[in-house]
């Protein structure tokens, strides 16, 4: 099936301006017919190609997700443990995923109504590692540490900027390293 470059470059110009209007305006204040404006497309466009603004903020949300899973790689990262490097080389991919899109990513970690969305793929990231480990409390316990570490890491460094890209790239690896030593992989 051919994509239609107009239907892409429509969508688009409406995801932008969207992202640009609740860094502006909060996510509660954007309207439907702001983004029209911003985006120079028809309100009816926007109802085209989505249902509402909650609409919006899922395609948004959905394409950055499908970028990490594709970037983490759960089932090689988990066989590669011990291989620093590989896992490193994981990390920077997604660091640099996050870095490109960071408005959007500032925009779910810091508004309340989109909380939602951070524990949906909080719970499928754990749920994907559960399938290729052993059912133990302690693969449970190790999973949760890991998967909550690296999104502490990541959110305060989207929110409150601490440390550089690199060192929690460093902090990542490591702290995953430390967890994956200890899973046991069915």
């Amino acid at each position: 099936m051919k994509t239609d470059l107009r239907v892409v470059k429509t969508k688009t110009a409406i995801e932008d301006a969207f992202i640009s209007l609740v860094e502006e305006k909060g996510y509660e204040n954007v309207k439907l017919i702001d983004i029209a404006k911003k985006a120079n497309v028809n309100r009816n466009t926007i109802y085209l190609h989505y249902e509402s603004k909650e609409g919006i903020i899922e395609s948004i949300i959905l394409s950055a997700y499908q970028d990490q899973v594709e970037k983490l790689q759960i089932q090689s990262y988990m066989k590669m443990r011990n291989n620093r490097r590989n896992i490193a080389s994981m990390f920077e991919a997604i660091f640099n995923t996050i870095d490109e899109k960071v408005e959007l990513y500032r925009i779910v970690l810091t508004n309340e109504n989109l909380s939602g969305y951070v524990e949906k793929l909080m719970f499928n990231i754990r749920k994907y590692i559960k399938e290729i480990c052993k059912d133990t409390i302690k693969n449970e316990l190790t999973i949760n540490y890991m998967v909550f570490g690296i999104y502490g890491l990541i959110r305060n460094w989207i929110i409150y900027a601490t440390g550089t890209k690199e060192e929690n790239v460093q902090l990542a690896t490591d702290l995953s390293i430390h967890a994956l030593r200890q899973l046991q992989l069915k």
